[in-house]
């Protein structure tokens, strides 16, 4: 069964375009490894500049082995470089009853 995971970034400053390169490889590559379901990834981003992330994985398991798999692995390796990741509940506007965001897609990245 599908498995949702959210992932909230906040790039450091001035890196911004290369967080926005990182996660476009991300995805190119979590889809050549062949982990995401058919869903679309979301992307969006709070007003304090963090972005948020909602990737459907193909099964628990493919979940349970992203820590094993290298090119995984060399890719947050990158971010860490370039963003730093963030609790979710952190994001201000997911303290709201309501929250809104800017809505951003691939073709945005």
């Amino acid at each position: 069964m599908e498995r949702i995971m959210i992932v909230a970034y906040r790039p450091y400053k001035g890196k911004e375009e290369a967080f926005r390169s990182q996660l476009f490889r991300q995805i190119k590559t979590y889809k050549e490894e062949n982990l995401l379901s058919d869903r679309e990834p979301w992307f969006m981003q709070s007003k304090d500049g963090t972005y948020l992330c909602f990737f459907e994985w193909k099964s628990k398991e493919v979940v349970a082995g992203l820590e094993a798999n290298p090119k995984i692995q060399e890719i947050w390796m990158q971010f860490e470089k370039i963003c730093s990741f963030e609790k979710p509940s952190s994001v201000p506007e997911l303290q709201e009853m309501f929250s809104d965001f800017e809505s951003l897609s691939t073709q945005q990245l």
